[in-house]
């Protein structure tokens, strides 16, 4: 197992945790703040969230193929 590849994953981890902890419909910060701006944060920060994820997705990606590959 390479550690480029590791640490490329448990990046990705971390990103997809802080994606969602600050997502006001999802994470932590929708519990702060009143009920009627909760659902306009929601939906301002929802495409924010969404491309996060899938950027966070993609190095865990990599990280795994990383990981495995066979060094040629």
């Amino acid at each position: 197992m390479k550690s480029s590849g590791f640490y490329l994953v448990l990046l990705g981890l971390v990103g997809v945790a802080f994606f969602w902890v600050t997502d006001p419909r999802w994470g932590w910060t929708g519990l702060w703040g009143d009920a009627g701006s909760l659902i306009d944060r929601a939906n301002e920060a929802m495409i924010g969230t969404i491309v996060g994820f899938i950027g966070c997705a993609a190095m865990v990606v990599t990280g795994v193929w990383l990981m495995f590959k066979r060094a040629t």
